[in-house]
């Protein structure tokens, strides 16, 4: 049924709004994602080399949305067992999140797990055990830093290509609102699905 609903909004969006529209390309990625779900990883696989093309063509190869993409991309191929496909994307998307967000960001270390995942489907354990047990310590090491408010979020830097961060309408990131204690800040995350 989500499918079926998902199929009705992107044929809308591509009608009303156009292919390249946002909210268009959007529901593609989540179409994608709903085929990915049922296990239907070649049209799953189809869309999201659609998805990360417009998004290298619009966003550019740096942008946060691209590097999801690219790494939805990856766990297609993985599904499929193309793991040779997945490990050049996951190489790929680790390095430009270490590049763009820095060795300790959470997508990085999602990144870097997955490359680890990619690793051992391809039997290099060593590689795939050393990969696993840096994130592990850089988790930590955030989770720790996190706890002790020594760490910004994305959301929470100035916007630019160095950064990764979404900038406002108006161009600039907004400002962090002020977080009462005992409650956590509410982060903008890109999804690593």
């Amino acid at each position: 049924e989500a499918l079926d609903l998902r199929t009705q909004v992107l044929v809308e969006r591509e009608r009303v709004l156009g292919a390249d529209h946002p909210p268009t390309r959007g529901a593609r990625n989540n179409l994608a994602n709903s085929h990915a779900d049922l296990g239907q990883h070649q049209e799953a696989l189809d869309l999201r080399t659609q998805v990360l093309l417009e998004r290298e063509r619009i966003l550019g190869p740096d942008h946060p949305h691209t590097l999801t993409a690219r790494n939805n991309l990856a766990n297609s191929h993985a599904a499929l067992g193309r793991h040779r496909e997945a490990l050049d994307l996951r190489e790929r998307a680790l390095a430009d999140c270490e590049r763009i967000l820095g060795p300790d960001h959470p997508h990085t270390l999602t990144a870097r797990n997955n490359l680890a995942n990619s690793y051992a489907v391809l039997g290099d354990d060593v590689r795939a055990h050393q990969l696993r047990s840096d994130v592990a310590a850089r988790g930590v090491e955030a989770h720790v830093a996190q706890r002790n408010g020594t760490t910004t979020a994305v959301a929470d830097r100035p916007s630019g290509p160095a950064t990764g961060a979404a900038p406002s309408r108006n161009g600039s990131s907004p400002a962090p609102e002020p977080v009462a204690p005992g409650k956590k800040r509410k982060r903008r995350f890109w999804f690593f699905g």
